[in-house]
């Protein structure tokens, strides 16, 4: 996407006036305002709104709906500063991870977090391109794709794991985070740098043979680089793994030596369905605010304090991909979860799921960054992100033109610079 800015003299100036409609929601009726409207990607485009309560009070929401079938679309999960454990804004995320064929071009935030203790851990399982990054076995429902970029919502995520040599095996408890007695862990780069275990076990490092790729469903096959016994905190090695065992775990690990092949075997189960995962994170724990095309409306299941909002939903064919972001704390008076539902129905989606919101509520679209008005004030560093990506060969020729703003209000006797948005043939 590409920015330029013309002035244009008022008498050459036409005055654009966007249609205006009405919605209802639970809270009353709203006059609808189009702020933005504008295509941000191949098949894609972001929708800036504000919604005027007849009865008084307002909201912004900004939505980016993405068509998953595009050729040259795809999604990715990211963690901050790549590790379970911080924190980084949506905006670095998108522009750290972002590289020529491979644009981070609109996303939102992700998961619920710790904000004391271990700082960033997410609440529920993450998944970063077909590896988990955090693979607790809980009951908070997550949000994922399959390896076909095919979206979907599941009650619960559950993560199952064995490490194999010759006649030996252990279960893996989980991938990242801490090592509990008699543990067998798997630990990989987004625990950071090092296991950062104690020294009370055994630790093989070990990384895939013959070029295999790493898996959430399947099995990979590693070869063992070294083994370091009574010792923690082992460097991870790049793009492989560090087995960690306590107790019983440790002395499958104590088996092991360089050179060894080690078979480690993987499965993601979503609410009884094992599913090749390639991306995933969580959202809160109640149930889905949307789904099957039914707004949930059981005040239990509600989180019913109007604050800033984040979802993530999609259509009833799963064509389409919608992220949505409802400012709040502010002039936007924020929103129920079940108005946030309301919503995101009104814009196509038939499944939705609550994902953090707060302050850590951010809607982001490449080049500008953050879109709304985050309630902190500057971007605040969240666990993890969800994206589109545009996988299209970069190129800076000019196929067609749009304008940034629906709307142009001229001065009188002045002049106007309206933003004009120029896109090159893959729609970008």
């Amino acid at each position: 996407m590409k920015k330029f800015t013309f002035a244009i003299i008022l008498m050459l100036c036409s005055i654009f006036v966007s249609a205006q409609d009405t919605i209802t929601l639970n809270n009353g009726v709203y006059r609808i305002d189009t702020l933005a409207f504008y295509p941000i990607g191949p098949g894609s485009t972001y929708t800036a709104l504000q919604l005027t309560r007849t009865t008084g009070g307002l909201l912004h929401v900004y939505f980016s709906k993405v068509c998953r079938t595009n050729p040259y679309i795809s999604f990715e999960v990211t963690v901050g500063r790549d590790s379970i454990l911080l924190g980084e804004t949506v905006s670095s995320q998108a522009n750290r991870h972002s590289k020529p064929g491979h644009r981070l071009f609109t996303g939102t935030n992700g998961d619920f977090y710790n904000t004391s203790g271990d700082v960033g851990l997410p609440t529920s399982a993450t998944v970063c391109n077909g590896e988990f990054a955090y693979s607790p076995n809980n009951s908070r429902n997550v949000m994922a794709f399959d390896e076909n970029n095919m979206p979907m919502l599941a009650d619960r995520i559950t993560f199952t794991g064995t490490a194999v040599k010759g006649e030996h095996s252990y279960p893996a408890s989980h991938v990242n985070y801490n090592r509990l007695s008699d543990q067998l862990v798997i630990y990989n780069r987004y625990q950071g740098r090092s296991t950062k275990t104690n020294i009370y076990g055994n630790e093989a490092t070990m990384v895939p043979c013959n070029g295999e790729v790493w898996n959430t469903t399947g099995t990979i096959h590693c070869v063992v680089t070294g083994v370091n016994l009574a010792a923690g905190n082992t460097p991870i090695p790049d793009g492989g793994v560090v087995l960690s065992g306590h107790g019983a775990a440790a002395d499958f690990v104590a088996t092991l030596a360089a050179g060894d092949t080690v078979t480690i075997s993987m499965a993601t189960i979503l609410d009884g369905d094992t599913i090749n995962v390639s991306n995933s994170l969580g959202g809160d724990i109640r149930p889905f605010m949307l789904y099957n095309g039914v707004v949930e409306t059981n005040i239990d299941n509600i989180w019913n304090e109007n604050h800033p909002r984040t979802g993530f939903g999609y259509s009833q064919s799963g064509d389409t991909v919608i992220m949505c972001v409802v400012d709040g704390r502010g002039v936007s008076m924020g929103c129920t979860t079940y108005t946030l539902a309301e919503i995101m129905q009104s814009g196509g989606a038939y499944a939705a799921i609550n994902l953090d919101g707060g302050g850590s509520s951010t809607h982001y679209v490449a080049p500008f960054g953050a879109m709304n008005r985050t309630s902190d004030g500057p971007e605040r560093s969240v666990s993890n992100a969800l994206f589109a990506v545009n996988t299209a060969p970069d190129n800076d020729t000019i196929a067609a033109i749009a304008p940034y703003y629906p709307n142009v209000y001229l001065p009188k006797y002045g002049m106007c610079a309206p933003r004009i948005m120029g896109y090159n043939k893959y729609g970008a």
